[in-house]
């Protein structure tokens, strides 16, 4: 923390932990983190700054994993929030998701927020409406083309006129979020099906997997782009 010394009357003093107000701290930090979970990421942890997922194919893996994580924190002098720390679950949020053995969900407070959300007044708001939703679109069947009335409407030089078609296309995504499907976990041993549909202003495609004695594919992805 060199670069970060200050001067006062009393002497020069420099930060003992990280601050959290320094323009590149988060990155400095993750890629702290990425060394100290080196060897373990993306084989049984996955690690977002301080947040930390643990994931195993049984219960006895499972500890064996989170013994070594903690092992790992102990020697880097890290610390968890025991009231923050859940240990052995099988129902998870982790960032903004929430977890399961069937796949991924949205979290509800999440859900709860999109349907919550005021009528537009200004692309301001039609903006930052998006740029929310935008983070789940891909539980979205056909999310481009739900929303075209209202990217429309953020276009440069467009005048704002919140008619029905933006109205329609508000309630629509609303409605979307609240009947959207499990996404389920990749599994390469079964059949995989892909989708695609296409108009004049927007492109789909949907990727899910089967297996024999299924009729109906389980949804592992969506795309799409307008």
């Amino acid at each position: 923390m060199d670069h970060d010394t200050f001067r006062t009357w009393y002497g020069f003093f420099e930060w003992l932990v990280m601050p959290f107000r320094l323009l590149n701290t988060l990155a400095a930090f993750q890629r702290f983190v990425n060394e100290v979970f080196a060897g373990l990421l993306d084989v049984c942890v996955i690690v977002y700054l301080n947040d930390i997922l643990i994931y195993s194919n049984s219960l006895e893996e499972h500890r064996q994993h989170v013994k070594e994580v903690l092992r790992r924190l102990r020697k880097f002098k890290l610390y968890a929030q025991v009231d923050k720390c859940e240990f052995h679950a099988t129902f998870v949020e982790y960032l903004g998701y929430i977890l399961s053995p069937e796949g991924l969900t949205m979290a509800e407070s999440k859900v709860k927020a999109i349907l919550d959300w005021p009528e537009p007044q200004k692309v301001q708001d039609i903006q930052s409406f998006l740029g929310f939703a935008n983070f789940y679109r891909r539980f979205i069947h056909n999310y481009s083309e739900i929303v075209l009335p209202l990217t429309r409407l953020t276009r440069k030089g467009v005048p704002w006129n919140f008619d029905q078609r933006c109205q329609d296309s508000f309630n629509a995504l609303k409605k979307a979020f609240t009947s959207a499907p499990i996404l389920h976990h990749w599994e390469p041993n079964r059949q995989i099906t892909v989708k695609t549909d296409a108009s004049d202003y927007a492109i789909a495609g949907t990727l899910s997997i089967t297996s024999r004695c299924e009729v109906r594919g389980n949804t592992v992805q969506n795309a799409k782009k307008s």
